[in-house]
Parts: C-alpha cells; structure tokens; sequence
C-alpha cells in the first residue's frame, strides 16, 4: 500500500531537485550524496543519517503509536491497520521495517516483507511466514512493499526516496531478484517512474482482491537483477 502523501512529496522532491537555481543545485547534490551512501556505501541494516536532517532505523514496539499516527493522517480509514498487524510486521520481518526519524519524531515509515508471490497480501491481516535465508531459495520470493508513508511535514525532505532506497537495497543485499507492491491509482504514475510495471494478467486475476485497495488500484512488481 503506498500514501498518496507520499506521491505528492516525491513529486514536490523532483521539482526542488531541479538545477534551476543555486539552492536546488546544492539540494541536487546532498540527495545524490546520500543516495550514493544508502545503496553503495553503508548496509541497510545500519541507522542512516541523510544530509536533509532525518534518520533511517529499524522500526521498534516504541515508534507503532507515531506510525499509527502518521497512518491515520496519509490515508483514508478503509486502509487504515491496526497496532496488532503492525506488530506482526516487527515480529516477523524485524530487519525489513523501517521508520523515518526527525529528531525523536517518526515523519515516515516502510513496511515491507518477504512474498511467494501466490495469494495477494490482504490488508490488515497476518503477513506470511518469512522466506528462507539462503541466497539461492530466493529467487522464487519477491520483496513485497507493503505500505509506504511520509508524514506532510516532512514534505520536501526526500523522505519518501530515502526510505524506498534502503529498502532496495536491503532487498538486493539478502538476494531477493523480484520486487512488488499495489500501488493506490494516485501513485501509480510514480511507482512506474520507479521502476515497477502493471502486471495485466495478475491484475486481472486478481481483480476482487484489490478492491479492498481502492478502485484502481494496482498490482505492480519489478526486477532487482543489476546488469
């Protein structure tokens, strides 16, 4: 599930990231520092610091009370989850949780985990059970981005980028090689610019599944293989 807040702050990032004058010149350049940090130089599992002043870490048990906060704010209630399944995203996929930190305040979040890719992942009920850890038995799993959101204050910090690219790249760095979300109808344009393509077959066969989701809503997945 992905945040129309988080569609709208990634599209406000691109425009400030334009070369058009001296100061988005030098915000062009900390956001491709850091973006080269997140993918190359540091391991995901690790707290990240971006030069925009916010923090990636591991979500904890002690930031689900501002994650359900900043949920409730980026969508409607339909989507909205409870404590508890967030809850079992941290006790099974602890290390593929991550939150968004401004000082001591959550500005966004990710959710993600391991997917066998057979029966769409439902809202609000409990994740499947995680993927093998050899390298080589995952490459018939895909790293399902669950849900995605960016605090409205946060709002031209790169928030959004800087928590889709460590979870990338942790994706890469455990062996995954196929990645997917469903994408709500006001992101899919950005979600493609990501990377990821509509699955025509998937959706149509999944068609009554993504309802829940919203109509338009969309099934869409990429490849993690670098070439």
């Amino acid at each position: 599930m992905t945040s129309y807040a988080t569609y709208y702050l990634a599209v406000l990032d691109l425009y400030g990231f334009l070369p058009n004058c001296s100061y988005d010149f030098v915000q062009l350049t900390s956001y491709l520092l850091f973006e080269i940090c997140m993918n190359v130089l540091l391991p995901p599992s690790q707290t990240v610091t971006s030069p925009m002043s916010f923090t990636l870490q591991a979500m904890q048990v002690s930031d689900l009370d501002q994650v359900l906060a900043l949920q409730a704010s980026a969508y409607p209630d339909i989507l909205h989850e409870d404590a508890a399944f967030y809850q079992s995203r941290l006790d099974s996929s602890p290390d593929s949780v991550w939150v968004a930190c401004k000082d001591t305040t959550v500005v966004g979040y990710l959710v993600s985990y391991p997917w066998d890719g057979k029966a769409l992942p439902v809202l609000n009920s409990a994740p499947p059970a995680p993927a093998p850890a050899p390298t080589e038995q995952m490459q018939d799993q895909f790293w399902f981005l669950h849900d995605c959101a960016v605090s409205l204050d946060a709002r031209g910090l790169g928030v959004g980028q800087g928590l889709l690219q460590h979870g990338l790249a942790h994706a890469r760095q455990v062996g995954f090689q196929m990645a997917s979300l469903v994408s709500l109808p006001g992101a899919i344009n950005y979600w493609q610019a990501q990377g990821y393509r509509r699955d025509a077959a998937a959706n149509d066969g999944w068609r009554a599944d993504l309802l829940p989701y919203g109509e338009g809503a969309a099934y869409m997945a990429r490849s993690l293989v670098t070439t």
